[in-house]
């Protein structure tokens, strides 16, 4: 291994220190000692300018080594490290390998448990390095083949490719880069329009919902109903109901989907009801219990599912629970 470097000789100030001036001039202020520090460059280092904010970065290279001081914000430090550090770095280091890389998205499954399903996969594939990484509602697998030609690299991907689709089918997510703009897609591809009831939720199904953008052109909008009275009144559940099987139900769940995509004028419609807690659960609906219903032409269901966790962690993963099924139902309808 190349020997490491040395350390770095003191700072000196270079005329960044007039930069930093100017910055602050026009705002008629004194320059902080903290912002003076940031005038301060190793002897030998890069300075990367910020047109971001205050802080320069430096780029230090040295018998193979790399260092790089970035500002700490991360709206500074990104497009720093992408539009300046990088390419420093693949100039310098990058290696004549030829590099294919692709992303696999899985919904309606847990991190451990694509982990635990993908293991052979990830074993089997000489070549290619995997990283798993869990979001809001999707994993994602990150897969980078390296060979001597593209081709081979191309090879080597298409074979993991492959070897994941038939590990994963059925949690496979083709569209969109979040779980909420995969619905929209698919929504969009059928030329359909969501609406939505939420009890236990609260508004935070719209919300992602509506994060989107663009997510007018495939969201109606959303009953927010989380009285009985007003399931009732705005959504057409039926008091007997309510009597009988209770606001947290699958015969409410399937009434609050149904009546939201009827009055809405939707082509679906999801609804979702439950106990978030943390108190309010019972030995037969303990906290975390919720029902998912969905709603579309000539077809009402509802789902149970039990979610662990903080009142906040179960509310989204409801709804990523809610958000999946309806995006697992549009794309089995033949044509999609």
């Amino acid at each position: 291994p190349p020997p490491p470097p040395s350390a770095p000789p003191p700072p000196s100030r270079p005329p960044l220190s007039a930069a930093t001036r100017r910055r602050f001039g026009p705002l008629r202020l004194r320059v902080p000692a903290e912002n003076r520090r940031q005038a301060f460059v190793l002897r030998g280092a890069r300075v990367l300018s910020n047109a971001r904010g205050s802080a320069p970065g430096q780029l230090f290279l040295e018998r193979g080594r790399a260092l790089a001081l970035l500002p700490g914000p991360f709206s500074e430090m990104a497009p720093m490290f992408l539009e300046a550090v990088l390419p420093a770095l693949r100039k310098r280091f990058a290696s004549r390998l030829r590099v294919r890389r692709a992303l696999f998205r899985f919904g309606g499954i847990s991190e451990s448990a694509a982990d635990e399903r993908l293991r052979p996969v990830l074993r089997a594939s000489r070549g290619v390095e995997f990283t798993l990484l869990a979001g809001p509602g999707l994993v994602e697998l990150h897969a980078s083949a390296s060979a001597a030609t593209a081709r081979g690299a191309q090879e080597a991907l298409e074979l993991v490719r492959a070897r994941v689709e038939r590990r994963m089918r059925g949690h496979l997510c083709r569209h969109g880069e979040t779980l909420e703009s995969a619905l929209g897609e698919a929504l969009l591809q059928r030329g359909w329009r969501l609406a939505a009831a939420e009890s236990c939720t609260g508004g935070l199904l719209s919300k992602r919902l509506t994060d989107v953008p663009g997510a007018s052109r495939w969201f109606l909008g959303s009953a927010v109903a989380y009285g009985n009275a007003l399931k009732r009144s705005l959504l057409g559940v039926s008091g007997r109901t309510l009597a009988r099987f209770g606001a947290v139900s699958a015969a409410c769940a399937r009434e609050m989907a149904r009546g939201a995509r009827e009055r809405f004028g939707a082509d679906a419609a999801l609804s979702i009801t439950g106990i978030a807690g943390p108190t309010g659960g019972t030995k037969a609906k303990p906290v975390g219990t919720a029902f998912i219903g969905l709603s579309l032409p000539g077809r009402t269901t509802a789902f149970r599912r039990v979610s662990p966790g903080t009142r906040e962690g179960i509310r989204e993963r409801t709804v990523s629970a809610a958000l999946w099924r309806l995006y697992r139902e549009l794309t089995r309808i033949p044509g999609n």
